[in-house]
This record gives C-alpha cells, structure tokens and sequence, in this order.
C-alpha cells in the first residue's frame, strides 16, 4: 500500500502502537465506539481478522480486558483517501460527512502546508 499520511493527534498513539494500516482498518471498522479488548487475541477474532495478528496481539499486551475508544479519526481518513486518489463524493461517503465538509477539510490542510513550506528555509 502507498505511504499514508503523518496521523493526526487523535490516532498517534494507535499508529505508534500498531502502525497506520491497521490503525486505519481499527478506525474503519470500530470508530467512534468503545471496544472491549480481551487478554488474548487468536487467529478465530474479529479483531485478529481486521487488523492481522501483530496488531491484535499489541493491543490485546496493551489494553486486555479494558475498554478502548476508538477514534472516528475522520480528519486523518479524509486525508488517506485523498491520497489514494478517491474523490470527494467517494469520502464523504466513507467517513459519513457531506462532500462540502471534505473540501472545506482539504482546503484548510492545503493552506497550513504551504503556510510551512513558506517557514521552512
């Protein structure tokens, strides 16, 4: 898969934990829910099937037998799906929000990164 883009604050702590793809299919899967984690995580999960087995086995070492929850992280997904090329239409429609609240999104995360490659020397 191509590089995603740098996570956003929301789901840092995932993609350090677990890396962005399976960060990515957790969000796409459970965002915005509380989602029990077991001690233990096998090859039968759901969770084990959604993420792979690395990831399941650090979040089960991390957050077993608690309650996470998992961001909707729609602002980090907008810009994932930009980057692969979907169209606005195609993310509204993927992270639940209208077409007019994507371009707004990417209009603003346009002009933040020129305003810094303004700053950089």
């Amino acid at each position: 898969m191509s590089e995603l883009p740098p996570p956003t604050r929301e789901v840092a702590h995932l993609v350090a934990l677990i890396g962005p793809e399976a960060t990515l299919a957790l969000v796409e899967r459970w965002g915005g829910t509380r989602l029990y984690l077991p001690k233990w995580s096998g090859p039968d999960s759901e969770l084990w099937a959604v993420v792979g087995g690395d990831a399941a086995r650090c979040l089960s070492e991390r957050y077993g037998r608690e309650q996470i929850e998992v961001p909707g992280a729609r602002q980090w997904r907008i810009l994932v799906y930009r980057g692969r090329g979907m169209s606005h239409a195609q993310i509204a429609r993927a992270t639940g929000c209208t077409e007019r609240t994507v371009r707004r999104f990417l209009g603003r995360a346009a002009e933040v990164e020129q305003q810094l490659d303004f700053f950089q020397f």
